[in-house]
């Protein structure tokens, strides 16, 4: 388990084994104190965690949590403008595949006609 923190947002990661997927892991726990939300510290620290699941090649799963002060629409919008899809409705999770590196693409010439 890993706990991260970028200005007043918080949260933790931790990394399983999911039938026989090595890189997986379960961001909980994402928090930004009430005084501190709307100011986008939990979008750069999502960004932050994608970015490190992008390039340790690792997916996210969560489970979007609302409050009295959020409603969930909000959560899933947010996630899925940093590329969180549904895997499961009910209970509501949502997954975020890494993209693939850079160096781990190939382009292969094509020859015009």
């Amino acid at each position: 388990m890993t706990d991260y923190a970028l200005g007043k947002a918080s949260c933790t990661l931790e990394l399983f084994k999911l039938d026989g997927l090595d890189n997986v892991c379960m961001l909980t726990n994402l928090y930004t104190s009430k005084t501190h939300r709307k100011q986008g510290y939990a979008k750069q620290l999502l960004t932050h965690i994608c970015a490190k699941a992008d390039t340790e090649q690792f997916a996210v799963l969560l489970e979007p949590k609302s409050d009295e002060d959020i409603e969930q629409s909000a959560l899933i919008k947010m996630y899925q403008a940093h590329g969180f899809e549904e895997l499961q409705s009910a209970p509501l999770l949502l997954a975020r595949f890494p993209k693939p590196l850079a160096s781990s693409v190939t382009i292969k010439p094509i020859k015009l006609v």
